[in-house]
């Protein structure tokens, strides 16, 4: 199944696996700083490494997209639209995430590089 652009941000702030990529620690760390700072340049918010507080904030951010983006559709839309991933498939992603011993190191790991 294909996900947005969003939702592959923070399925990357999560550690989670990506296929076609490395995998390495060194590249997920690297995925998750550089994907919280796009969600950050989006929503105008920062979450650090909350999966679950930059969820609630991407289903609920009213703020425009920017230009060369998805013109005319909020954060919101971009993220639970499109017929990509459920809000309750990322919300289960999300909670095996965070349960997950790759999260709760690297996301350690990355609060120590932000």
């Amino acid at each position: 199944m294909k996900i947005s652009r969003l939702q592959l941000a923070l399925l990357s702030i999560s550690a989670r696996d990506v296929p076609t990529q490395d995998n390495s620690d060194s590249e997920k760390l690297r995925r998750m700083i550089d994907e919280r700072r796009y969600l950050q340049s989006i929503t105008g918010q920062d979450h650090q490494y909350d999966l679950l507080a930059w969820h609630k904030c991407l289903i609920t951010c009213s703020r425009e997209m920017g230009a060369g983006m998805v013109n005319g559709y909020t954060v919101c839309d971009a993220y639970t639209l499109s017929g990509k991933k459920t809000v309750y498939e990322l919300e289960e992603a999300i909670q095996n995430a965070i349960n997950s011993d790759d999260y709760i190191r690297l996301s350690a790991m990355a609060k120590n590089h932000s």
